[in-house]
């Protein structure tokens, strides 16, 4: 019975995991995503979804405070989230009066936000956190498909994807984007008399 209810837990724990599916890219925006990454000294996470309907409409990079910070934005018949990734630590701004502090634990990460209520301006949701030295903000505004309470769980899921990406894969493109990076700014090597013609 004990293994019974385990194998159950698990396979729930699976199917969930499951649920957010990684959200394909365009070719303009895997394009735009590649040179991203040239500018970024870590491999960016891709956005997940738990529906058909979302895609993503928009990859940018920005530098708000000098350090590259790469923004995916989802829709789903509108703007849906957005998720964005930067080495630097930014501070949270202008928290709307009335917000509930959010204060999460996911696989011991510490992911600390806020949920405003709609007033001044529409509602919102902000989570951020820390995995391997890069740093998330999730950002969506509630709607009546969306309420407050899908986007937690959308944003935990976009958490847990950030904290069990691939190491080696990021290393690898960690290593060739730097190496990608150093080639296009070297300085052409003079040509020796005995080099081909090819070169």
């Amino acid at each position: 019975m004990v293994l019974a209810v385990v194998a159950l837990t698990l396979a729930g724990c699976a199917s969930e995991r499951a649920a957010c599916a990684a959200l394909a890219l365009t070719p303009e925006h895997a394009q735009r995503l590649d040179e991203a990454r040239a500018a970024l000294d870590f491999d960016p996470v891709t956005p997940c979804g738990t529906g058909s309907g979302m895609r993503v409409s928009a990859v940018s990079l920005d530098r708000p405070d000098g350090t590259p910070r790469l923004t995916f934005t989802v829709e789903a018949d509108g703007p849906l989230f957005l998720l964005s990734q930067s080495q630097s630590v930014r501070r949270f701004t202008q928290i709307p009066d009335g917000a509930t502090h959010l204060d999460w634990s996911v696989r011991g990460t510490t992911v600390r936000g806020f949920d405003s209520p709609a007033g001044l301006g529409p509602a919102v949701v902000y989570l951020r956190w820390d995995a391997g030295g890069v740093w998330y903000e999730f950002q969506a505004n509630p709607s009546a498909r969306f309420p407050a309470s899908a986007l937690h769980s959308l944003a935990r899921l976009n958490i847990e994807r950030t904290l069990v990406w691939p190491v080696g894969a990021t290393s690898a493109r960690r290593r060739r984007a730097r190496r990608e990076r150093g080639h296009r700014g070297a300085r052409p090597r003079p040509r020796s008399v005995a080099a081909s013609g090819t070169g």
